[in-house]
């Protein structure tokens, strides 16, 4: 197994292992409704992967990325301008509301 292989396969495995976490603590802590998880509680790994996944990239998207991007061309905000960091908050509802949406929403077709 080569060095990249592996470091896929780790990486693969972190994010599982979230889906995971986040899964249990939806059903056990937080008593949400089957139907209304953001993890499918009888996916398999592969969908588990997916959804792990979405649910990491959507601050990671919403906080780092969009900022650094913003910095990168000089469309940085200021912090009590008209266009406050306020919208790194929205961007990140919306993704994880659209996210959760389409997750629900397959959910129901199966």
């Amino acid at each position: 197994m080569s060095l990249i292989q592996s470091a896929i396969s780790r990486y693969q495995e972190a994010i599982y292992q979230v889906a995971v976490s986040v899964s249990q603590f939806e059903r056990e802590t937080l008593h949400i409704p089957l139907a209304c998880c953001f993890f499918t509680p009888t996916a398999g790994p592969d969908e588990q992967f997916d959804q792990g996944f979405m649910f990491v990239i959507t601050p990671v998207w919403a906080f780092v990325i969009m900022p650094l991007l913003d910095w990168t061309f000089g469309n940085w905000p200021s912090l009590f301008g008209d266009r406050a960091p306020w919208r790194y908050v929205g961007t990140y509802l919306l993704l994880i509301s659209t996210f959760w949406a389409v997750i629900v929403m397959c959910r129901m077709m199966d």
